[in-house]
């Protein structure tokens, strides 16, 4: 999590965070560029 936010100002959240069993993250994307989504996406899946 501080890995990802640290390299490409991406921030997700633990699920723990929300009184959730699952493992991972939530992530919320309310951004509005479509290049800027897709990079971000994009980032998220290579890592």
């Amino acid at each position: 999590m501080y890995y990802l936010l640290g390299t490409t100002g991406i921030c997700v959240v633990p699920l723990t965070g929300f009184c959730c069993t699952r493992k991972g993250f939530r992530i919320t994307l309310l951004e509005a560029d479509d290049e800027k989504r897709k990079w971000t996406w994009n980032t998220i899946a290579e890592i």
